[in-house]
């Protein structure tokens, strides 16, 4: 089993949530997409670096063990490689496996009046294939990390280890552009799913572009304290995709479960299940 293989075999959950604000929601019901951010613009901006530093970790350790010239040179130029990782335009947008969680309305819920969207996982996971997105699961623990980034290397060492990979660049080295764009594209994926162990009550899946996101298909949006690129991401029908919405911690929560009753009515031709939360946050 690659690591692609491993990162897709947690079995997906009948229903995630998606926490966002008011006009989060109001988006995602009328468009009937969801804003996948780009990685390194999200709330904890050095996650994506754990996986980073693990490889690092794993690749000094295989250099100094082997011996033969050509497995030498493609670890350098790993190691070259991550440096550049950063400006790779990997989107993603997070889902939990818990429908009504503190943590996440202080993080997501844009203050107080936030909602949690409960999706029909499956479904969603089968309809962002076709859209160059994987649905994955979020490893917190750091066994596992480790052992993910020891496979990591370990395939892309194994791939094509006896040719010649290496260019020079004014004196750098680099790999050919197969070799090169396989190693990123792996470790991309791998970065966008380790998270601190501090994190776990979260219980995060994230959709997760298979693919760099080319600039010319980046959007913005206003972010906290820069813009923040982004690219929307279709769910299909709303029959298709949804199955709940959990108004979060609000002052006015007999307001908040009737404006649901009024949105199902307007947009919504399906089963709906709605709930208030019934976390005691006070942000008001």
């Amino acid at each position: 089993m690659g690591i692609i293989d491993e990162l897709n075999s947690n079995p997906i959950p009948t229903e995630l949530f998606h926490y966002t604000s008011q006009a989060g929601l109001i988006g995602i019901i009328e468009t009937n997409s969801i804003w996948a951010s780009k990685i390194h613009y999200l709330n904890d901006s050095t996650e994506f670096e754990l996986a980073l530093n693990l490889v690092k970790e794993v690749l000094n350790e295989k250099r100094k063990k082997v011996r033969t010239t050509p497995s030498r040179k493609k670890i350098d130029c790993f190691l070259e490689n991550i440096k550049s990782i950063g400006s790779t335009n990997v989107c993603v947008a997070s889902l939990s496996e818990n429908r009504d969680l503190l943590s996440q309305w202080r993080a997501y819920g844009g203050g107080s009046g936030g909602y949690s969207i409960g999706v029909k996982a499956q479904n969603i996971a089968k309809n962002v294939m076709n859209r160059g997105f994987s649905l994955l699961k979020c490893e917190y623990d750091e066994n596992k990390q480790l052992s993910l980034a020891r496979m990591l290397v370990s395939e892309c060492l194994a791939e094509n280890v006896d040719t010649e990979i290496v260019k020079f660049n004014r004196g750098v080295p680099t790999l050919d552009f197969s070799a090169g764009s396989e190693f990123k594209r792996k470790l991309s994926l791998l970065a966008s799913v380790l998270k601190h162990k501090t994190f776990k009550e979260e219980s995060e899946w994230r959709l997760v572009s298979q693919e760099p996101i080319s600039a010319q298909d980046l959007k913005f949006r206003p972010g906290i304290s820069t813009v923040t690129p982004y690219i929307p991401v279709e769910l299909g029908e709303k029959r298709y995709y949804l199955q709940s919405i959990t108004a979060g911690p609000t002052p006015n929560p007999s307001q908040a479960a009737d404006m649901l009753k009024v949105l199902t009515l307007k947009h919504i031709e399906c089963n709906l299940k709605t709930y208030t939360s019934e976390v005691p946050f006070r942000n008001w």
